[in-house]
């Protein structure tokens, strides 16, 4: 069972020979949280030209989440590079590294 989710805009029996567009050119848009509005340079003086609520938020989320990261990422790798300089000072000064402390031992259950 097959759901049927193709927009009512889509052409149907369109030669292959037309092109790969041919079908849509009736379609505004159809994508998840699109405004149904077409694009039209001498009528759309908005600057998110016309984009939807869902949509903005969307792109607000994803710029967010690629910037937390980002952030995570540089946090986390200058860590480790700080730990290796440390080893490798260590090692070059002819001292042992410090042994890596043992995690404490679990609680007893009374």
């Amino acid at each position: 069972m097959a759901i049927d989710s193709v927009p009512s805009c889509v052409q149907h029996g369109v030669a292959a020979a037309d092109g790969t567009v041919k079908p849509y050119e009736h379609c505004a848009a159809f994508y998840t949280f699109a405004s149904n509005q077409t694009y039209d340079a001498k009528t759309t003086t908005e600057f998110w030209l016309g984009a939807s609520n869902g949509t903005l938020l969307l792109v607000a989320l994803g710029i967010i989440v690629m910037v937390a990261t980002l952030v995570a990422w540089v946090v986390t790798e200058d860590a480790r590079l700080l730990a290796q300089a440390r080893r490798l000072r260590a090692a070059q000064s002819g001292a042992r590294p410090a042994a890596p402390t043992p995690p404490p031992p679990p609680a007893a259950s009374a």
